[in-house]
């Protein structure tokens, strides 16, 4: 799942032009850059936060309690 690999096509990247790409383009790309991991890192702290899993509860997984 690599993402990053994607973002020059989803942004219009032309390899062809290569230094002169449009201001849209480049917009686009370092948009994709900073928010997309920032939306990811977002979610993923939210998913541990709620995650149901207290002293409790790890102490059951350690010892075998289900």
């Amino acid at each position: 799942m690599s993402f990053v690999g994607d973002i020059p096509d989803v942004s219009s990247f032309d390899v062809k032009i290569e230094a002169a790409q449009a201001k849209d383009t480049l917009f686009k790309m370092r948009a994709l850059f900073v928010f997309f991991p920032i939306v990811v890192a977002t979610g993923i702290l939210l998913l541990v936060r709620f995650y149901p899993l207290n002293e409790q509860r790890r102490h059951e997984i350690r010892h075998g309690n289900h």
